[in-house]
């Protein structure tokens, strides 16, 4: 009886190794996973919840109107803006479209996904499928940057330079708008601008 007694605790004290076992390396894991699943879905509703408590004012069909350092006017709309409580004079909006007025009768045409104004600064930045069209030329890049403060306009990421004489690649374009000089550069010393002309 003692033997079948030893054998039955022995094969209780298996089964009992087996659950543990299983327990400890299949089911805990399993829960902790789902718990913390749980709480990164809290912790980005938590996210959320504060961005629209920081989120001032949103707008539709905005359009804002100055002029630029040469005194030049300009006209911006988006389909989308929005302000924000810690930066209330910065707009930030989506579906952006910038047309700037030259005294020779030229129209700078702006486009992109995205962008922000400075309703103090006037300066602007248009990112995400930025197009620029200027007196039969084309520049696409991810990123523009319009800082009227520092009378400069620079094109970075991807620029593509597109007219009829030919096509130029570079990493960034910069635009002095007082002395009306460009500086093309790549990110890299090792890297050149990389230009075709077309004959």
């Amino acid at each position: 009886m003692t033997n079948l007694n030893s054998k039955i605790i022995q094969i209780v004290l298996v089964i009992l190794g087996i659950v543990l076992i299983v327990g400890t390396y299949y089911l805990y894991p399993q829960k902790k996973l789902e718990k913390t699943e749980a709480t990164v879905a809290k912790t980005k509703d938590k996210d959320e919840d504060k961005k629209n408590e920081k989120q001032i004012s949103s707008f539709t069909n905005v359009e804002y109107t100055g002029f630029d350092g040469g005194n030049n006017p300009f006209k911006l709309t988006a389909k989308n803006a929005n302000t924000f409580i810690d930066q209330p004079d910065i707009i930030h909006m989506k579906d952006v479209k910038c047309w700037f007025y030259f005294k020779d009768n030229k129209i700078m045409f702006i486009i992109s996904d995205l962008g922000t104004f400075n309703k103090i600064t006037n300066d602007m930045a248009f990112m995400d499928n930025v197009e620029v069209d200027y007196d039969n030329s084309l520049l696409t890049g991810d990123n523009l940057d319009v800082l009227i403060t520092e009378n400069a306009v620079i094109m970075y990421d991807n620029v593509l330079f597109q007219d009829e004489e030919g096509t130029l690649t570079a990493d960034k374009v910069y635009f002095d708008t007082i002395e009306e000089t460009i500086k093309i550069s790549m990110n890299t010393n090792n890297e050149k601008v990389k230009m075709k002309l077309i004959k």
